[in-house]
């Protein structure tokens, strides 16, 4: 059952993010199958993809019961309200910084969901921005006064990769630097690819009216 799980799994996957079809078995599909599909997609935080997907295929959805029906309505749900509460808090943010001439960049989940077909079923917890080095601190000033409460501050000029605060409730990251590495002359390397990265060829993305 395991490798069925798994192929399912997968198939549901490349669906629910590039679309198109994909071949399934559905005659070596059970409750059992999808179940177990079900929590291979928590363990990879990608329920509310899936979940969508169960429930949008009716030989699939009509395998569960109504209560597993439910909870997987749930999740989706969940899914599309955190996404939306998150474009928010994100919209008020970049408009922020961009009052001040600092253009942030949206790295990870939230980054990455604009490639999705669904990019509200992207499960999102928190936002990740990146500033220039040399407007790392202005920035942080900027997030401070937004904040629900102080932000931390500790050793704010010292080599850190990220300030948090919470904004609207939402755990916000501002990334001085998109990682760190070591020895001191790996990550010469890595800042020099990072920066090219991070300035060169970006993909612009907006919510509620914001890039």
């Amino acid at each position: 059952m395991e490798s069925r799980a798994k192929n399912l799994f997968f198939a549901l996957l490349r669906r629910a993010l590039w679309g198109g079809e994909v071949c399934l078995d559905y005659d070596a599909v059970s409750r059992e199958v999808l179940l177990a599909v079900v929590d291979i997609s928590k363990s990879q935080t990608v329920n509310g993809l899936i979940s969508c997907e169960l429930l949008e295929d009716e030989e699939l959805s009509a395998l569960f019961s109504e209560k597993d029906r439910e909870v997987l309505t749930n999740w989706v749900m969940v899914n599309w309200l955190t996404s939306q509460k998150i474009s928010q808090t994100l919209a008020k943010v970049a408009k922020e910084l961009h009052g001040h001439r600092i253009r942030p960049v949206l790295l990870k989940g939230a980054g990455v969901a604009h490639y999705y077909l669904r990019p509200e079923l992207r499960q999102c917890g928190d936002i990740d921005i990146y500033v220039a080095p040399e407007s790392f601190l202005k920035a942080c000033e900027v997030l401070d006064a937004m904040a629900d409460v102080e932000g931390d501050k500790n050793d704010i000029t010292a080599f850190k990769k990220h300030y948090r605060v919470h904004i609207e409730k939402t755990h916000v990251e501002l990334h001085r630097f998109t990682d760190i590495y070591s020895p001191k002359s790996l990550d010469k390397v890595y800042q020099k690819i990072s920066d090219e990265g991070t300035s060169e060829g970006l993909v612009p993305v907006g919510f509620y009216g914001v890039e």
